[in-house]
């Protein structure tokens, strides 16, 4: 049986109990519809659209202000993803057309290198993401610190998952997540378990004891509607908060 038909008919002989399943990611959402998935799910399997990409979920107001510093001399970098969301008078496209500068770049640090390559213009990144994003914000604003740089700024509409997550935990029983954020981790206990066993070449030394557990405290990412400047070279910024 090919992969595809083995697939469905796991779906649709599904006798287990009801499951809520919630795709995080608009991209998913977009293609579950395109491609009927709906259809090939038993009555117990329901899919519920959760809360879209950073992009997708962007507020008015944030394109209004990126588009306020455009028309005042401010270089706009951003990904190209965010060029078509609108505001309450137009997207970046609309306000580029009219002669506003908006870059499109792949990195932030690609909004460093303009940065250091037009000193005259002040450079705003826009940096709009979850939390598999802001690090390599925070990386450019070090980078950018660390050339000197006085004309870079960010913009920021950076978003933390866990307040969704808190707020639908009664409303789902599991999620789909985008790729590029799904990275498998095994818990303290399981890290600290008895080590694998030793090869034929090592020595029969009884195994040295697990080490303590650890507990890390999460931190919160900053999030702002106004432009951070970049640190002065003399002063290192904060490493970037782990979730």
């Amino acid at each position: 049986m090919p992969p595809i038909d083995t697939a469905k008919h796991i779906l649709q002989t599904y006798s287990g109990p009801p499951l809520r399943l919630m795709e995080v990611c608009g991209t998913h959402t977009h293609a579950i519809f395109r491609y009927g998935i709906r259809t090939l799910l038993p009555p117990s399997i329901t899919l519920i659209s959760g809360p879209g990409c950073p992009v997708c979920v962007t507020p008015t107001s944030y394109i209004d202000e990126a588009i306020y510093l455009a028309a005042h001399g401010v270089t706009l970098t951003t990904f190209g993803d965010l060029l078509r969301v609108p505001g309450t008078n137009g997207s970046l496209a609309d306000a580029r057309s009219r002669g506003a500068r908006v870059q499109i770049v792949y990195t932030p640090l690609d909004a460093v290198t303009y940065a250091a390559g037009h000193p005259a213009e002040p450079v705003a990144f826009l940096s709009v993401g979850f939390e598999t994003t802001t690090p390599a914000s925070c990386l450019a604003v070090q980078q950018a610190a660390a050339q000197g740089l006085q004309n870079f700024t960010l913009l920021t509409a950076n978003k933390t998952m866990d307040a969704a997550y808190l707020a639908m935990a009664d409303a789902c029983d599991a999620y789909l997540y985008p790729g590029h954020v799904c990275a498998p981790a095994p818990s303290p206990k399981k890290a600290s378990a008895a080590p694998s066993p030793a090869s034929p070449h090592q020595n029969s030394s009884p195994p040295s004891p697990p080490s303590p557990k650890t507990t890390r405290t999460p931190q919160s990412a900053p999030s702002s509607s106004t432009p951070t400047p970049a640190s002065s070279p003399k002063k290192a910024p904060p490493p970037p908060s782990a979730f």
